[in-house]
């Protein structure tokens, strides 16, 4: 197999056999007449959701591999003050991170192939980070209390949106310590599919472009 072969084969590869986290997004019909309704009203009884018929939109491809994942616990502290005194709660979620390699503009001519040393090189971007918060497994604190406040912390939908988007920014932030190990384990899986494909005995490295 010449070298022209073996890039073209690699990049095809990687390309169509790590298709893994595709987005199943397609058309619906969109004709309002057939939506439907249905109130969800939590225990409180202060939510109230007018749910109405999901429209999905066109199907996209993507081809990404996730290398690594790992799963987190995020501790805070959440405080309302007042001249009267103050209230906390501890609030703890839970998420899952994830380093994601981004196969959609990996084509030959990031592929270098030296038949002397029987080395192939890969150019491809670092590893992406990403982080989905478990929010059904979110765990909250009794509401702390001094000695002129009463009640609990009452949120609104906006600050909730705000708290998880400021954790999700800080999971982010603290995913870069395994920045290395992703970079590995990314290795390791191309390394792996491309030794079944090309049956001789390469050496596989993998240059990282930031």
């Amino acid at each position: 197999m010449n070298e022209m072969i073996k890039k073209g084969v690699i990049a095809g590869v990687l390309a169509t056999t790590i298709t893994g986290t595709g987005i199943c997004l397609y058309g619906m019909n969109r004709d309002t007449s057939d939506i439907r309704k249905t109130t969800i009203v939590n225990q409180e009884n202060k939510v109230r959701i007018d749910y109405k018929q999901i429209i999905l939109d066109e199907l996209i491809e993507q081809k990404q591999i996730i290398i690594a994942s790992n799963k987190m616990r995020i501790p805070f502290v959440q405080t309302e003050k007042h001249w009267w005194g103050d209230k906390s709660q501890e609030i703890e979620f839970s998420a899952i991170g994830r380093f994601v390699v981004d196969l959609d503009k990996l084509n030959s001519q990031d592929i270098m192939v030296d038949e002397t040393s029987k080395t192939i090189t890969i150019y491809m971007t670092k590893p992406t980070k990403m982080v989905e918060l478990l929010e059904d497994e979110t765990k909250f604190g009794e509401t702390k209390k001094g000695l002129l406040v009463w009640g609990d912390i009452e949120y609104t939908l906006e600050e909730v949106e705000q708290i998880k988007y400021e954790v999700k920014c800080d999971a982010l932030v603290e995913m870069d310590k395994l920045m290395e190990q992703a970079k590995e384990c990314a290795k390791n899986s191309i390394e792996s599919i491309i030794k079944i494909v090309i049956k001789d005995d390469y050496q596989v490295n993998v240059r990282w472009v930031e």
